[in-house]
């Protein structure tokens, strides 16, 4: 298979711990794509920069849209849920998207080989 595909609809499930847990894309469509960037910062982000604060939050709150698909709470997971949740719940929850989503990346090695996901 080439490049040329449609995103993946395989997801994966991560564990949180006491029996919760968050289902996560494995794959993301340019739509997905383009609208998890509206949450990135408008401004060039440097190792010396940084996020402030509130950059990083709505960074957070654009991988729960992007990755998210289901949880183990009965109501849907929307950004809106996710939010009202306690601070305890919503790091768990930062943590594991901010792991997983590092594992969709191509690593350097993979880049300078010219990587292409299968």
């Amino acid at each position: 298979m080439g490049i040329l595909r449609r995103a993946s609809t395989e997801t994966k499930q991560i564990d949180l711990g006491e029996g919760d847990f968050i289902v996560v894309r494995m794959d993301i469509s340019k739509r997905d794509f383009n609208r998890f960037i509206a949450y990135l910062p408008g401004r060039e982000v440097t190792k010396d920069s940084g996020m402030t604060p509130s950059e990083a939050t709505e960074l957070q709150k654009g991988l729960f849209e992007t990755l998210v698909t289901a949880w183990s709470l009965e109501e849907e997971p929307t950004v809106e849920a996710y939010e009202n949740l306690s601070n305890e719940g919503a790091t768990a929850i930062d943590s594991a998207l901010a792991e997983h989503f590092k594992s969709l990346q191509p690593t350097k090695q993979e880049e300078k080989a010219g990587f292409r996901p299968e």
